[in-house]
């Protein structure tokens, strides 16, 4: 059944909200793009469709804000009126695959109009087989927010293990990081490496799905870095933001793994130095420590340098950390496995979706 998207919905803006009730307190402020902050009054009851009408790198996309969510006016709500007809999330899944940014009318600034969204036209199957596709991604998507929440949970314990471990041990010795784990590098050269396929452990790949891609050596452009089995990658790349990655060898063994020259790749020799060298690097005091070090001329584009890496002072001795060595191991290759299972289900949820729709 074809329909306008006017005929099922009532469209309009979010809300600017009011500066002076914006706090830490009440109900979530729904930009489109992410939580910014909170409000004591909220929208609807129930999730609504939303789509992302104005902003950069955004516009376009369709997402369920979330239940009693307060929305801002860079999003188009799209409520729902013929819930007879039409299942929620199937319509969220159908208009994410029809290219929205196509009706970006905006010249200075990208915009989609209310006009213009009202206008467009979808094709609907039955209730039933809407209620079938909607409940099948459900489940996916349900076990990778799961999994998600798990590995926040493990990292929290796994750093509440670590400052615990340095609460009574200060760091007499004052050992860095670079007296007790491998900090050497090897360059990968491109040009002598053609037709081959490497993993490639980039910045978009860690924002985006923490998961490297394969990729021909043709089409990366510059040289790399050789990443050792058990490294962890530490961004130089404006250090304020967390980008510390610690991969799981096992899955990337037929191919090299290479990575940016953005990441600093520092190595232990198994999966429990890993796991400790990661419980030291991912705490906020070496996040802090690290920004602080930072040089740039823009603030869009500061670094720090390996040596600031190498030359930071653990707060603890090393022998109380290393009794913890074998939990730590324990955790990591948890949420190790919990990530690979995230992107295998991703990759499933993406191609049901390609077919669907």
């Amino acid at each position: 059944m074809k329909v306008r998207l006017k005929e099922i919905s009532h469209l309009k803006y979010g809300k600017m909200p009011d500066k002076r009730k914006v706090s830490a307190k009440g109900y979530p402020i729904f930009t489109g793009y992410k939580i910014s902050g909170f409000y004591p009054e909220y929208m609807y009851d129930k999730s609504v469709i939303i789509v992302v009408a104005r902003g950069v790198g955004g516009t376009g996309d369709v997402k369920l804000a979330p239940a009693r969510s307060f929305i801002t006016n860079l999003s188009i709500i799209v409520d729902i009126i013929e819930s007879k007809i039409v299942n929620k999330k199937y319509l969220q899944l159908l208009l994410n695959s029809m290219n929205l940014r196509s009706l970006d009318s905006g010249s200075a600034q990208s915009q989609i109009t209310i006009t213009a969204l009202s206008n467009v036209e979808i094709d609907l199957p039955s209730k039933k087989i809407q209620n079938q596709i909607a409940n099948k991604i459900n489940l996916l998507e349900r076990k990778i927010e799961l999994n998600n929440q798990i590995n926040d949970n493990l990292l929290n314990l796994l750093d509440t293990i670590y400052r615990h471990s340095w609460a009574n041990h200060p760091n007499k010795a004052k050992k860095t990081l670079g007296d007790l784990f491998t900090t050497n590098s090897t360059t990968f050269k491109v040009k002598d490496h053609y037709n081959e396929k490497v993993w490639h452990f980039s910045i978009p790949n860690f924002d985006n799905e923490k998961y490297p891609t394969l990729d021909l050596v043709n089409d990366i452009k510059s040289n790399k870095t050789i990443v050792k089995p058990y490294s962890v990658l530490i961004s130089k790349l404006n250090p304020s933001v967390k980008r510390i990655w610690a991969p799981n060898a096992t899955p990337f063994i037929h191919y090299t793994n290479v990575c940016s020259t953005e990441f600093i790749p520092v190595s232990g020799r198994n999966i429990k130095e890993q796991a400790v060298l990661f419980a030291i690097v991912n705490n906020d005091s070496f996040i802090n420590y690290l920004a602080s070090n930072a040089t740039g001329s823009t603030n869009s584009r500061q670094r720090v340098k390996p040596s600031d890496i190498f030359s930071y002072v653990l707060p603890m001795d090393v022998d109380p950390l290393l009794e913890y060595q074998d939990q730590f191991g324990k955790i990591l290759n948890q949420v190790q496995l919990n990530q690979s299972e995230i992107n295998h289900l991703g990759k499933l949820k993406a191609e049901l979706l390609k077919k669907f729709f």
